[in-house]
């Protein structure tokens, strides 16, 4: 999977989004190479991972969350 760029949106809760309410972070990134979710990171499991051509985010929640990518569906963390 290669993206070409891609917006990562948190939000605190998903009914919250539906009501168009502002998100929590926002970030794009542009040359996505790979996406991981649910690895084990510092004992948390609810994790998500973009491997970037110029930069990788790596992000864990202390609970399950969503996470919703632009573009795409929204991906299930842990």
């Amino acid at each position: 999977m290669c993206f070409r760029c891609v917006t990562v949106t948190a939000v605190l809760d998903s009914r919250d989004r539906a009501k168009g309410a502002a998100t929590k972070a926002s970030l794009a990134l542009q040359n996505v190479l790979a996406l991981e979710t649910g690895f084990t990171l510092d004992k948390e499991s609810h994790t998500l991972g973009l491997l970037c051509k110029d930069v990788t985010l790596v992000v864990a929640f202390d609970t399950k969350a969503y996470v919703a990518v632009a573009g795409q569906d929204d991906f299930d963390v842990g």
